[in-house]
């Protein structure tokens, strides 16, 4: 089946009973073509997400490139172009500085102090919280702030010599934006693949069911066709309902999987 021809079937399985009606009658396999849609759809809302902090990502990464130090890493230890302690607050082009989650009034911030030496890392934990550090490089290591406030140090010892820029940033910026997203939209498919198969599995013991009262249900297969159908209807719907609660989007499924069972019964009775 062509991409074509997929795109055609979508609009279908909003309202068509003849094609309910063929999809349990007539069609073939498990629904394999209906598994693409819904990870297509699932990879288009993705993107639709994503987009926005990309770009927004991608106008800041120049400013924030420029404002990085010159790093050098000699024999596993650290130095910069600028002086130490040396503070990175990111703004943005209107020169409002980029806030950390869950910040409460004070941006995160970066911080290079290569004269610093990590040994009390208690005394530590509690100036990054309240200075609102997000990571510290010292000379030997690197000290980040974990979600669960505890501290991570990471020395230098397996780093090679090197010399970052501006340029470097820049260029391994544009790198992870584009190979980032790829990355995530590839397992996200493989997900919803498999998300697909699951719910396809469960969902067609209910049309099972459903089939034992309306005969139009002739095996698992054709259950599995139905129950995957049904939910692309339903998907894009409740996407475009922002916090739709998981009742009703059960209920609309069902809805439309006993409307396709009962389409392929009536077509039997005429």
């Amino acid at each position: 089946m062509s991409v074509k021809d997929l795109i055609k079937t979508i609009p279908l399985t909003f309202y068509s009973r003849d094609f309910y009606r063929d999809l349990l009658r007539s069609g073939q396999g498990i629904g394999v073509r209906f598994m693409l849609i819904i990870v297509a759809l699932d990879i288009l809302y993705i993107l639709f997400v994503g987009a926005s902090p990309v770009v927004a990502i991608a106008t800041f990464l120049p400013d924030a490139a420029a404002q990085l130090p010159v790093a050098t890493w000699k024999d596993h230890t650290l130095s910069i172009d600028k002086p130490s302690p040396y503070v990175l607050q990111f703004h943005d082009k209107n020169g409002k500085p980029y806030k950390a989650s869950g910040d409460e009034g004070k941006a995160g911030r970066l911080v290079v102090d290569t004269g610093y030496a990590p040994d009390n890392l208690p005394a530590l934990k509690e100036k990054m919280k309240a200075e609102k550090i997000l990571a510290l490089f010292t000379a030997k290591s690197l000290v980040t702030m974990q979600r669960e406030n505890e501290l991570k140090v990471q020395s230098y010892n397996a780093f090679p010599d090197m010399v970052l820029t501006q340029a470097d940033y820049l260029h391994y910026g544009h790198l992870i934006l584009i190979f980032v997203p790829l990355i995530v939209i590839f397992f996200a498919g493989i997900a919803s693949f498999i998300a697909s198969f699951i719910k396809a599995c469960l969902g067609g013991l209910f049309v099972m069911l459903v089939g034992l009262f309306t005969k139009s249900v002739p095996d698992f297969s054709a259950a599995m066709r139905l129950t995957l159908a049904a939910i692309i209807p339903v998907g894009i719907v409740f996407t475009l309902i922002p916090g739709s609660h998981l009742y009703f989007k059960m209920m609309a499924w069902a809805g439309y999987a006993i409307f396709g069972a009962f389409a392929a019964m009536k077509s039997k009775q005429v």
